[in-house]
């Protein structure tokens, strides 16, 4: 099971919240519990106003590279990289009907329906970019089987242009993600791009080099290495 609600990962993600220090006294909290406090996360707000902070430290940066580049005798090919999953697009309804379990074959179904509503401090900073002519490249944890429906979703969610989307492949099978997203990223390198920064609600999303700064969105429902 993918998603992880112990009290390790809800005191990372959670940073708004005072959770007790776990010793050998303490209490595991329950998973109910647990599922309680991921939903008052989003519904106080504090979730979205988390996402709108980091969203905007990472625009005024983009925006400090334009303002460099611009100035550049040879100005470079910037681009700026999305995750998808709780990054571009958000699945809490379906994983909140879903008791924020998670199953590969239920979780591409839904996937298919191409229904997830975009995250709007991430959509912000996405219309900022496009609006400023950086290349926008998303590379997603979905497998190619479901480009068709990703790609609609997106659409449909406000994102109309990018210049690629990388999907991780199926014969792809390491535990981690890493080494799979900084090879994506390297390719776009390759092509002669200057990778400003890449975001994700994963550290796994912009380890592993081959972008300029990474920016971490905040992501209590599960954890992906």
């Amino acid at each position: 099971m993918r998603a992880i609600l112990s009290l390790i990962t809800l005191s990372a993600a959670l940073t708004s919240f005072a959770y007790p220090i776990i010793t050998e006294r303490s209490h595991t909290t329950s998973l109910v519990a647990a599922k309680k406090q991921v939903e008052h996360y989003v519904s106080s707000g504090c979730y979205n106003q988390q996402l709108t902070q980091a969203s905007n430290k990472a625009m005024k940066y983009l925006e400090a590279r334009i303002r460099s580049n611009q100035q550049l005798k040879h100005p470079k090919k910037l681009a700026i990289v999305f995750d998808i999953d709780e990054t571009t697009l958000s699945n809490y309804p379906y994983m909140k009907s879903d008791s924020f379990g998670f199953a590969s074959k239920p979780f591409s179904q839904h996937i298919c329906q191409a229904n997830d509503p975009a995250l709007k401090p991430v959509r912000k900073l996405y219309d900022f970019a496009i609006n400023h002519g950086v290349a926008v490249f998303f590379i997603t944890g979905r497998r190619s089987n479901l480009r068709k429906p990703t790609v609609l979703n997106l659409k449909d969610a406000g994102y109309h242009h990018w210049q690629g989307i990388y999907f991780k492949p199926m014969s792809y099978h390491q535990p981690s993600a890493i080494p799979y997203k900084a090879h994506a990223r390297k390719l776009i390198e390759e092509q002669g791009f200057d990778i400003v920064l890449s975001m994700g609600d994963q550290y796994s999303d912009s380890l592993g080099g081959y972008a300029d700064r990474g920016y971490k969105l905040p992501d209590p429902f599960y954890s992906i290495p």
